[in-house]
C-alpha cells in the first residue's frame, strides 16, 4: 500500500498549487527528501511544475513523474487555503497513470501528508494530513539539515 501525499507551493496571496504524490509521503522519506534537497524556491517550482508524481526523488532526473515519464498531461491542482487543500487527504485521490494505464479518480482515500512550499517564509511547511497543523518541516525532522547547494 503507497503512502499518499500532496507537495504543492503557496503563493503570498495563500492560494496553492499542488501535486499528487503516489509513494513515499510518510515524513521520514517524502519529508527528509524535500528538506535536504528541495530548499530552493525555483527548485520546489520546478518540481510540483512537473505535475502528478509517482515517486519524489534528490532532484528532477530521480523523480517519477507521470506525464514525463509515462506521458500525458501534467497534472496541476488548486487550492485557495491551507486548510483547504488538508480537507482534500480525506475527500479524494486524483486520477493517476499506473503501468501505462490510467487509475481512476478515486473518492475517500486518504492522503496522509501535505508538503506546502511558503513563498512568504520560504520554508516547507508540513501537515500529517489529519487534524495536523501546519508547522515547519524542519522542526517535524529534528535534526535533519539541508545539503548545501
Amino acid at each position: 500500500m503507497s503512502t499518499r501525499s500532496y507537495i504543492g507551493i503557496e503563493g503570498n496571496n495563500g492560494e496553492i498549487v499542488y501535486v499528487y504524490c503516489h509513494s513515499d509521503g510518510y515524513l521520514e522519506w517524502n519529508g527528509v527528501l524535500l528538506a535536504k534537497y528541495w530548499q530552493r524556491q525555483e527548485d520546489a517550482q520546478a518540481l510540483v511544475g512537473n505535475g502528478a508524481m509517482s515517486s519524489l526523488g534528490r532532484d528532477l532526473d530521480d523523480c517519477y513523474f507521470y506525464c514525463r515519464d509515462e506521458g500525458g498531461e501534467v497534472e496541476i491542482s488548486q487550492a485557495p487555503t491551507r486548510e483547504e487543500l488538508r480537507l482534500k487527504c480525506w475527500a479524494e485521490i486524483p486520477a493517476y497513470s499506473y503501468g501505462g494505464e490510467m487509475q481512476p479518480r478515486q473518492d475517500g482515500l486518504m492522503v496522509e501528508a501535505v508538503y506546502i512550499y511558503s513563498l512568504s517564509a520560504q520554508v516547507w511547511l508540513y501537515s500529517d494530513g489529519s487534524a495536523g497543523e501546519f508547522v515547519p518541516l524542519t522542526d517535524a525532522l529534528p535534526g535533519v539539515e539541508p545539503l548545501a547547494a
